[in-house]
């Protein structure tokens, strides 16, 4: 059984897993039987981007995953359950502890990477998770960041889009949630000026230039993403829960962290129906399973600060539900 001590320090960590554009959709609780809930937060949500719901759920699911992993490493065991008005109820148990510490390293890295001397890397991540395909090889990541900057700019062209997105982007640390959510300069790997200049070219600016044809020099990524030593395709069973997909996610881009290298999300790839068929069918993704999401892979060109937005855990959790 949970206590709020236990669940404090569960939290503490599972709130490090990944969600879309960083909002944190969800909140736990325990109920009379001491078990962990996760609830969904209703009132975030990307109408635009996500208009069903599918990209919030997937990060409740990676949510799920962390609470569990957080469990292992606090020395409990999990078992998921149902629970009315809940996403999920985890009932604990003791267990051994377990050490992971690629959960704490985690990290997106949206700079470029450095050359990977062993790319022995690529071939273990490979064998160890069947839910991420490797495109390798230059010319088949320069055609891939090719491809993502044109599918950017397809999203980005959409006013109502890129306002949503500017909505998470926080480009100042005078900004009230720099340090709790959304985007942030740190995290987008942008000094002051940087992000001065993206908040210009994102808002005001937009029009004028991408009418001159400066906004897709401006908002490119091709250097980065062709510096990648892989691009990795996360694919999953066509048709399954969100919830679930949410998990194996998580799971991915731990084993990406578990082997040394570093990962950043191009999901707008995989969000655009024509890139995506476009990238189902130039590599493989064999049938029966669908293309959820897109990373470029590689190393890190030095130790970095793992440091990220997150709510306090006091702030993420509600009070027991009887």
């Amino acid at each position: 059984m949970a206590d709020m001590d236990l669940l404090t320090r569960v939290v503490t960590r599972a709130r490090l897993a990944p969600s879309v554009h960083n909002v944190q959709p969800t909140r736990w609780s325990l109920d009379g039987e001491g078990r962990i809930l996760l609830l969904d937060e209703p009132a975030i949500r990307l109408p635009v981007a996500d208009p069903n719901g599918r990209d919030i759920a997937i990060s409740h699911g990676a949510a799920l995953e962390g609470t569990l992993l957080s469990l292992a490493v606090e020395g409990w065991t999990g078992q998921v359950e149902q629970a009315e008005g809940a996403l999920a109820a985890i009932r604990t148990a003791p267990d051994t502890p377990a050490a992971l510490p690629e959960v704490e390293s985690r990290a997106t890295w949206r700079g470029n990477f450095a050359p990977l001397p062993d790319p022995s890397a690529l071939d273990r991540i490979e064998a160890e998770c069947a839910d991420l395909l490797l495109v390798r090889g230059s010319e088949a990541i320069a055609r891939v960041a090719a491809l993502g900057d044109d599918t950017s700019m397809h999203f980005l062209r959409d006013d109502a889009h890129r306002r949503e997105l500017r909505q998470w982007m926080r480009l100042t640390r005078a900004h009230p949630d720099w340090a709790h959510d959304g985007l942030n300069a740190d995290a987008m790997a942008l000094n002051p000026i940087e992000a001065r200049a993206a908040g210009l070219v994102l808002g005001a600016l937009f029009g004028p230039l991408d009418r001159i044809g400066l906004t897709s020099t401006l908002l490119s990524e091709r250097a980065k993403t062709a510096s990648a030593a892989a691009i990795a395709l996360f694919v999953r069973p066509a048709g399954e829960s969100p919830i679930e997909t949410g998990r194996a996610f998580y799971r991915a881009w731990l084993a990406i962290e578990r082997h040394g290298l570093a990962a950043c999300p191009m999901s707008v790839l995989a969000d655009w129906g024509e890139t995506n068929g476009l990238l189902a069918t130039e590599h493989g993704v064999p049938a029966g399973r669908a293309l959820i999401s897109v990373f470029r892979i590689g190393l890190r060109p030095r130790p970095a600060a793992t440091r990220r937005a997150r709510w306090e855990p006091r702030q993420l959790i509600r009070a027991r539900l009887s």
